[in-house]
């Protein structure tokens, strides 16, 4: 096997080692081996300097880069004596405190010159999430380790960003080179709600992986159900992923990122919801009594990918998903605008990511266009020269309204070069099929 050096970042509120144990724990299931070794930064830090969580954390930055400096001196030492091809290497590219938001100690050049990541991953999970896993890992400290939504949001920016810039500054002997040209090496954002799979896909690659993204309307099946308790467009949908979850499992050449695995905009509805508000006495800074406001998010008020992933192993601990979780109102109207301009910028960098757009029921429901925002993701693919492959039940659409938006009235549309762009199927098989390399 080819070495690798898997680069694995995340924020705070994303367990990549409990990504890594689904992970084996697959592998051994498929494999009945585990085809890589893994090292845990923070803990060669704290192996090294005998500094705990909380005092890394706290530090004056220059004393967290000195710190880093000797766990990244563990790690030469200790790399050389791993016996395994592939090596993936956690970190936190960015660290997030209440009192002074996001920052970063990493020596990007050290990273590049002494580890050389032949791919970066960047793993994260729903805002919520990662705000109450860091809250519980603070274990009630007054105002330590307690970021605001708002500043999660910024440090998931910020560790996303960072991703790529160090697969930027990696070229020369440490590039890729395809056609003679060198490349730099791939970073991919995956979700912790996405099956253990995917992630074994992207670092163990068939030698013609394709990735797609998948494109569908969100709000329409949402709205038919919040408004008018009509879960039929939900189930068609949640079956034809069930669907195409299976094509997946079956060819090990296509990888899926599917935007369900992230769902985000459940959390700002709770600002209309008076029913989930519950008031809790706290004290402040000062050490005064004050009232504080909450809004309790539950589970199901998310899409059920557990659903769509039934009897899988997924990256993220299902026992550890809480049913319930109380936030501060103000930091979710704080949050706002992040969460609604986040949708699209992430939903934009898995496109980026994939070779491809997977499109179901562009038009769903009653509505007689197609989904303003899967339109603009099909805008988007266009832009970047990624093929579109379509499937719209005709029952939704019997004006042949997808065909003549998108291909003139045509099924199929190619470019200059004679290459397919777009493909429109009515047969979901038909679809799926025309999906593989």
């Amino acid at each position: 096997m080819k070495e690798q050096h898997i680069l694995l970042l995340g924020i705070t509120g994303v367990s990549k080692n409990n990504a890594l144990t689904q992970l084996k724990s697959y592998q051994e299931k498929t494999y009945g081996e585990i085809k890589f070794d893994s090292i845990d930064f923070e803990d060669l830090i704290f192996e090294r300097t005998g500094v705990d969580i909380y005092e890394y954390l706290e530090e004056r930055m220059s004393r967290q880069r000195e710190y880093w400096l000797k766990g990244w001196k563990e790690l030469k030492e200790r790399i050389n004596s791993l016996e395994n091809p592939v090596t993936i290497l956690s970190m936190h590219g960015t660290l997030t405190r209440d009192v002074y938001g996001a920052r970063t100690p990493i020596i990007i050049q050290k990273i590049v010159s002494d580890f050389k990541p032949t791919k970066i991953i960047t793993l994260f999970n729903d805002i919520y999430f990662h705000w109450y896993e860091t809250k519980k890992r603070a274990k009630g400290q007054a105002y330590k380790g307690m970021p605001t939504l708002e500043q999660l949001l910024q440090a998931r920016r910020a560790e996303i960003m960072l991703g790529d810039i160090i697969s930027n500054q990696i070229f020369g002997d440490f590039a890729y080179k395809i056609y003679g040209k060198e490349i730099s090496p791939p970073h991919y954002l995956v979700s912790v709600w996405h099956p253990a799979r995917l992630l074994d896909k992207i670092i163990f690659s068939h030698p013609n992986l394709e990735f797609a993204y998948m494109a569908f309307p969100i709000s329409t099946p949402r709205d038919a159900l919040n408004k008018r308790n009509d879960q039929s467009l939900i189930e068609e949908l949640n079956g034809i992923f069930k669907n195409v979850n299976e094509f997946e499992k079956d060819h090990p050449e296509l990888a899926l990122f599917c935007p369900l695995t992230i769902d985000e905009l459940p959390l700002k509805d709770l600002l209309n919801n008076d029913d989930r508000i519950e008031e809790r006495k706290e004290r402040d800074r000062e050490g005064n009594k004050v009232t504080v406001k909450y809004r309790k998010f539950c589970y199901s008020d998310r899409w059920d990918v557990i659903d769509i992933y039934k009897d899988e192993i997924i990256l993220l601990d299902t026992d550890e998903i809480p049913e319930k979780i109380a936030i501060p109102e103000e930091e979710i109207k704080d949050a706002q605008g992040l969460i609604n301009s986040d949708v699209h910028l992430r939903d934009y960098q898995l496109i980026k990511q994939s070779d491809r757009l997977a499109v179901y029921n562009p038009i769903i429901g009653d509505e007689r266009k197609i989904s303003d925002g899967v339109m603009n993701e099909i805008n988007y693919a266009e832009f970047l020269l990624k093929p579109r492959y379509i499937f719209q039940n005709t029952k939704y659409d019997k004006e042949g309204i997808v065909e003549n938006t998108l291909l003139g009235g045509s099924k199929t549309m190619e470019d200059a070069f004679g290459s397919k762009r777009n493909i429109i199927s009515h047969d979901l098989q038909e679809h799926l099929n025309s999906l593989l390399p």
